[in-house]
């Protein structure tokens, strides 16, 4: 929670933007790869369209 956060802890925005709506298979991978390496410190944002 944010309230277990260090006055100067380090965060990371992760900010992905994902035009059609839709990911290849590379893509894809990538996506799951980042995933797979995120921590309590990371905010995941992802844009889609409406």
């Amino acid at each position: 929670s944010l309230s277990s956060q260090g006055l100067f802890s380090q965060k990371r925005i992760i900010e992905i933007i994902i035009p059609s709506g839709k990911i290849n298979a590379e893509g894809g991978d990538s996506f799951y790869k980042i995933l797979q390496n995120l921590t309590q410190n990371d905010l995941l944002v992802v844009h889609l369209p409406q």
